[in-house]
């Protein structure tokens, strides 16, 4: 490709994602607009502070709170792991010794992988109100064990 039409080329391909992020901009700036000007309720007063300030229980701020810390990075783990799992699966399902399938043909079980992730959340969200989450990452090695009958 000459110079001038790979410079025509990158300007076109610069110029079409240009609407949508102009649109993701506008978007998030009417939305802090809206939160700026809406009256959201005062959290706490004056007398819960001098509670605080007299050594009530509870702490100051988030970075206080144990499980919400550990949820925080456990979020952030799990969203590495699934992303990177997306990531690399083409070129997994590509590998002689395991698929051995074209980059193309590969690339068309992505979907499959992302709608599958995203029923799972949802499937499995609820189903922590009957399984404990601890309980059933302690079976995960022996799930025979944990959830099937008695022989």
């Amino acid at each position: 490709m000459a110079p001038a039409a790979r410079e025509a080329y990158r300007l076109a391909e610069a110029a079409s994602v240009q609407k949508p992020y102009v649109a993701l901009a506008l978007t998030l700036f009417v939305l802090a607009v809206a939160i700026a000007f809406s009256k959201l309720p005062k959290i706490g007063d004056r007398e819960d502070d001098a509670a605080q300030d007299a050594g009530s229980a509870g702490p100051r701020n988030a970075f206080g709170y144990r499980h919400l810390m550990l949820g925080a990075v456990a979020i952030f783990v799990y969203v590495g792991g699934e992303v990177a799992i997306g990531s690399f699966l083409v070129n997994y399902l590509k590998e002689p010794a395991i698929a051995g399938l074209p980059e193309k043909v590969g690339a068309t079980y992505l979907p499959y992988y992302w709608g599958g992730a995203m029923v799972g959340r949802f499937l499995g969200t609820p189903l922590l109100r009957y399984f404990k989450p601890g309980a059933s990452l302690r079976c995960l090695p022996a799930w025979r064990r944990c959830w099937s009958s008695p022989p």
